[in-house]
């Protein structure tokens, strides 16, 4: 997958066409894996299949704060390009683009610069100086420059309610990850290195691997969770811990420590999915070692359970 994130090289060669969606996608939901069902089959031979977001990037400029996604740039670009997509647009959110009149941006950028052929956007989507853009101004320009376009109709759970980016915030913040799996259509994971820790889990019977967490990702409550890890091509139960090691260290703050079972390899530097399924308790502060150690063993056998190992 290419990827152009400067406004001067969002653009393709002549006599090259693509099939555009555009949107946010943060975490790449159910409703935005329609949005790319469709421009696969939709598409004609030959016709890059092209994602289109914003780059907000900016904002942490303007407040000392990165801007938190349910998955961080790399994780999202990951998952962009398991849905097919050809071309990724990163196109940074500048005062320019803040303000451009939408048909300019339209004429601009999609057609002009991207040659677009098939426009593809959810029935929500808005753009351009004020949020002005819509589906029917998109669809109004289509007859004025030659693209082909398609409205979807938002996705819904088994109870007929909306899948979007703010339920799965919501659910996650209170660590309801059963939930954010179902909105999703996959388990909310953390993509990274392994790194060296303290080493403390091999010290007391439990060797574990550690992960750092980007700080631009949104997290679920600190606290035990039951999860599964993708190693190479091979997938492993395990118990995973989010936070900051309150009674031993606050150092890969926050970090992920996981206990993998019947995995004992030397991984460090390899990347590895840590997948979280359900969460079990919040993070504590232990007063002794021993303590710790005691209730890592029963956070490990219910574990064991909830995986029927």
């Amino acid at each position: 997958m290419k990827i152009l994130s400067s406004l001067k090289n969002i653009s393709l060669a002549d006599h090259t066409y693509s099939c555009i969606t555009l949107g946010k996608f943060d975490g790449i939901h159910r409703g935005h894996q329609k949005l790319f069902q469709v421009m696969r089959s939709i598409a004609d031979q030959g016709e890059e299949l092209v994602a289109f977001t914003f780059d907000f990037a900016i904002r942490r400029v303007l407040t000392g704060k990165p801007v938190q996604n349910l998955f961080s740039t790399e994780e999202k670009r990951r998952l962009l390009e398991a849905q097919g997509v050809d071309i990724l647009v990163e196109c940074p959110f500048t005062e320019e683009i803040r303000t451009m009149d939408p048909e300019v941006f339209v004429r601009d950028y999609l057609v002009s610069r991207l040659h677009a052929r098939r426009i593809i956007i959810g029935e929500d989507f808005h753009f351009g100086y004020n949020r002005t853009g819509d589906g029917d101004l998109l669809e109004g320009l289509s007859r004025v420059y030659g693209y082909s376009f398609y409205r979807i109709e938002k996705q819904t759970d088994k109870d007929g309610i909306e899948i979007g980016s703010t339920r799965i915030r919501e659910a996650l913040a209170l660590g309801r990850m059963e939930q954010v799996r179902e909105l999703l259509g996959f388990p909310y994971f953390i993509e990274e290195p392994v790194i060296h820790g303290n080493h403390l889990g091999g010290r007391i019977g439990s060797p574990t691997i550690n992960q750092g967490i980007n700080e631009e990702k949104l997290l679920p409550p600190f606290g035990v969770y039951y999860s599964r890890v993708h190693v190479g091509d091979q997938v492993y139960p395990a118990v995973t811990n989010i936070g900051c090691k309150p009674t031993v260290s606050r150092d890969q703050c926050p970090g992920a420590e996981t206990y993998l079972f019947g995995f004992s390899d030397d991984i460090y530097e390899k990347q590895v999915r840590t997948e979280l399924f359900h969460f079990a308790r919040p993070e504590q502060s232990f007063g002794s070692v021993e303590e710790l150690k005691a209730h890592i063993q029963k956070d490990m056998e219910h574990a064991a359970q909830y995986w029927g190992i």
